[in-house]
């Protein structure tokens, strides 16, 4: 548990609930940073108020592949199909993909009051830091499965002069269970992480979005951060669907980096109903194939032979991880802040432990490089030019091929853009999605 003042979860009905939220709120929301008592809500008091003591996180362990594998009609979520499984090493160009990793469920207590209970781990509010339970506030049941009693918006747990403490929860998908969190109010955005990180990697973005009147939605993907998976096929884009459906959002822009970059576009051509614009980042494209530098395939082949060692060494995988994705190909190692160095290697590592459980991604055939005339909203596609060479020809193929993209070439950054500037590259997200308010 941390030591930032625990806190638990406390459940109240909703005739309880209303009234004491009245009488309370004030009183303890400065104390403790923010207090809701609503129907089915929950009271966010220091546990030794309570007298309920905090569990601490279990460790890691392997998950099981108990569940089934999804139908393509469960993948797609409307019965579409035509899809083919897509490799997942980092280190081939084709895809820009890393294997996956996954961070423990952590215990719940249940049975506190009417309503199934589990613990619920406090922030500070500078912070924002994404490392709450799987709670019933942020919209999951007793089981951690999102129901429409649980849909409930971000705002509502809003301490006067801050911005809305996130809406967390665990949502259940095909093989698999995300984690992600929405704050704020106003129109969606929804930013998809890269591949060797996780939802963790906006933290420096995410004040300056609702700053800007936008409401924040980020989750990881499939056995990254706290998000797991069954040894199955699934879709990224039916996944992010779901994230959309379980926040009650029908319309969202997406920024994606890297690999989520080419989660946006796909799910902006297979589901363009549901996306306004796509802000792509460093991002891949399905199908496109661009033309590395020698010394860049030498970085690869370094990779992809690390990799396929009988007795990996993790530490410098993931070396060579920062000095690729972070640094960027033939970058100094003092050209980044050394806390981004530090933040993109804790998220990096636990993706190559031994005996994790992946699932196999798939994705639409033919590729997205092959269908852009589909991708008909707007679309951004900041690169830069200390990044690996083809994202720069991939923002230059999308403004080239799809009807309404814009490229944006910037000199001094390389992969990580939104943790490297996060204010530049806010104002032009901003700038961008203007003209396209309101949406929902």
């Amino acid at each position: 548990m941390s030591g930032e003042g625990p806190t638990v979860g406390l459940f109240v009905g909703d005739a309880v609930g209303d009234a004491v939220g009245d009488a309370v709120g004030d009183a303890v929301g400065n104390a403790v940073g923010q207090v809701e008592f609503a129907g089915h809500g929950v009271g966010l008091l220091p546990a030794v108020a309570v007298g309920v003591a905090a569990a601490e996180p279990h460790a890691p362990t392997v998950m099981s592949t108990a569940r089934a594998a999804p139908t393509p009609r469960s993948l797609a979520l409307d019965g579409r199909v035509g899809y083919i499984r897509e490799s997942l090493s980092p280190f081939r160009p084709a895809n820009m993909l890393s294997p996956f990793r996954w961070w423990p469920r952590k215990p719940r207590l249940r049975d506190l009051g009417r309503v199934a209970a589990p613990l619920c781990r406090g922030e500070t509010p500078a912070t924002l830091a994404l490392a709450s339970d799987d709670v019933h506030r942020c919209g999951g049941g007793s089981d951690g499965a999102v129901t429409p009693s649980s849909m409930r918006p971000a705002h509502a747990v809003a301490a006067p002069g801050r911005y809305a403490r996130p809406m967390e929860r665990f949502i259940d998908v095909p093989g698999g269970r995300l984690f992600a969190a929405a704050e704020g109010t106003g129109p969606p955005v929804v930013l998809i992480h890269a591949a060797v990180v996780d939802s963790r990697s906006w933290e420096a973005m995410v004040p300056g979005l609702l700053a800007a009147g936008f409401r924040v939605v980020r989750y990881d993907y499939r056995a990254f951060g706290r998000s797991t998976t069954d040894d199955v096929a699934f879709s990224d884009q039916a996944d992010l669907v779901a994230v959309l459906v379980a926040f009650g959002i029908d319309r969202a822009a997406l920024v994606g980096n890297s690999r989520g970059g080419s989660i946006a576009i796909n799910a902006a051509i297979e589901f363009p109903e549901r996306v306004v614009a796509v802000v792509g980042l460093g991002a891949g494209l399905g199908g496109f194939e661009g033309d590395l530098t020698a010394a860049e395939l030498t970085l690869f082949e370094e990779g992809e032979r690390l990799e396929a060692a009988a007795d990996r060494d993790v530490e410098a995988i993931v070396d060579l991880d920062v000095r690729v994705w972070v640094d960027g190909p033939g970058q100094p190692p003092d050209r980044v802040d050394p806390s981004i160095r530090e933040a993109v290697r804790t998220m990096a590592r636990p993706l190559y432990a031994p005996g994790l459980v992946t699932g196999r991604r798939i994705r639409l055939d033919p590729p997205a490089n092959d269908r852009l005339d589909d991708l008909r909203c707007p679309v951004l596609a900041v690169a830069g030019e200390l990044d690996v060479s083809d994202m720069m020809q991939t923002a230059r193929r999308l403004e080239a091929a799809a009807p309404n993209a814009r490229a944006v070439i910037w000199p001094d950054v390389a992969h990580m853009i939104g943790m490297e500037v996060p204010d530049r590259l806010n104002a032009l997200i901003v700038d961008f999605l203007e003209p396209l308010r309101p949406w929902e």
